[in-house]
């Protein structure tokens, strides 16, 4: 499991390091205009979000191991695209391609994961999750510092991508032809508690977008701090890393996955609260450490759950479906989130939007309940 893992924080570091500093290598060094920044970008999201579910019912079929091979090539490919300085249609199939091997991968480490923990799944995502916050905090100190080479870094992340597909594919399974379940959409639709979980878990990802979208221009605008904003990242990066097995361990001694999910994203909510009571600096670091906590209780919680109510043979494509609601919450949170601060700014009712984010946190631990309690009936056979 830990060979699997490692793969993963490899990919991770790789990731960030190269797709947060895209864009000013799209304008310094390619001259691309913010509006074709801001479409390549665009492009590269939703491929990356939108593509999960179709991905994941086509490994279900075709397995882990080619799943992962194409994942490496289509990722490598946009790498390649970006580092060949391409005239915008190009950086727009670079951005669509890098997109829809990110996907790949980050379904297909979920899979690769479970398949070698066995019994141990809740504690194989868990690592997963915590790995890749290790690679989120990793990654961009090492972008910063090869920058000035950004194409050697595209390079770079081709090898490295090469690396893990020799360290991963001896892990990976190809499946026999008889243990390929055909799930399309339509039975993946058919499943209730997936269904509940995806729609509840667009309150939680809109107030997940929340942190990068909105958070940082409050904490510019009221408090005037550029440099404090990324040592607020920081802090949530370094509680994420050190905090996740702790309160996860903590947790799963005294409840179960479904009571968690609700109290992480109670604790969410509530660092929004805070934020609209408290106009103060000292609350914005209560509320990365809100965040944080609920973060990592949250994010790993909905895999185990995911693949908990996924039917056999679907797992991957029960995570591609479960993406949706990251699709779907990022997209509006990113939207309704930037028109609201905007509003709210302008009228000097910052505490008005902040309070917003509560009741949206209320109502998505309130959907996480009724998600959890319906379950519970399903497995004692009520429903």
């Amino acid at each position: 499991m830990w060979v699997v893992a490692n793969g993963i924080l490899l990919l991770a570091v790789c990731s960030f390091a190269i797709v947060p500093l895209l864009a000013l290598y799209l304008t310094t060094d390619l001259g691309a205009s913010a509006a074709q920044v801001g479409l390549v970008l665009a492009l590269s999201a939703l491929a990356n979000q939108g593509l999960q579910v179709f991905i994941g019912m086509a490994a279900d079929r075709v397995g882990s191991r080619v799943t992962l091979t194409t994942g490496i090539t289509v990722a490598c490919a946009g790498y390649i695209g970006f580092a060949l300085g391409p005239g915008l249609a190009g950086q727009l199939a670079a951005g669509i391609t890098l997109g829809a091997g990110r996907a790949m991968l980050s379904l297909v480490g979920k899979v690769l994961l479970l398949e070698v923990a066995g019994a141990g799944s809740a504690s194989a995502l868990t690592l997963r999750t915590m790995v890749v916050n290790a690679g989120s905090a990793l990654g961009p100190a090492l972008g910063g510092l090869l920058f000035g080479s950004y194409r050697l870094m595209l390079v770079i992340g081709v090898v490295v991508h090469v690396v893990v597909w020799l360290i991963l594919v001896p892990h990976a399974v190809k499946r026999p032809a008889r243990q390929r379940d055909r799930v399309g959409l339509r039975e993946l639709a058919g499943n209730r508690r997936l269904v509940g979980i995806t729609c509840a878990s667009i309150g939680f990802w809109f107030l997940y977008t929340q942190l990068t979208v909105t958070f940082p221009l409050y904490v510019n605008q009221a408090f005037d701090l550029k440099g404090g904003i990324g040592l607020l990242f920081a802090l949530n990066a370094v509680l994420a890393v050190a905090l996740q097995f702790p309160v996860l361990k903590l947790l799963d001694r005294w409840t179960d996955s479904w009571r968690a999910l609700v109290i992480g994203c109670a604790v969410v909510g509530s660092g929004f609260l805070l934020l609209a009571l408290v106009p103060a600096f000292w609350a914005l670091v209560g509320f990365i450490v809100l965040f944080s906590v609920g973060e990592i209780v949250v994010v790993p919680k909905l895999d185990v759950l995911t693949a908990e109510v996924a039917d056999t043979g679907s797992v991957a494509g029960a995570f591609g479906f479960a993406s949706l609601g990251w699709a779907a919450g990022g997209f509006l949170g990113s939207l309704l989130g930037g028109v609201a601060y905007a509003a709210a700014s302008s009228t000097n009712q910052m505490g008005l939007f902040w309070s917003s984010g509560f009741v949206v946190g209320c109502l998505a631990t309130a959907a996480f309940a009724v998600v959890a309690a319906r379950s519970r009936r399903v497995r004692i056979g009520v429903m």
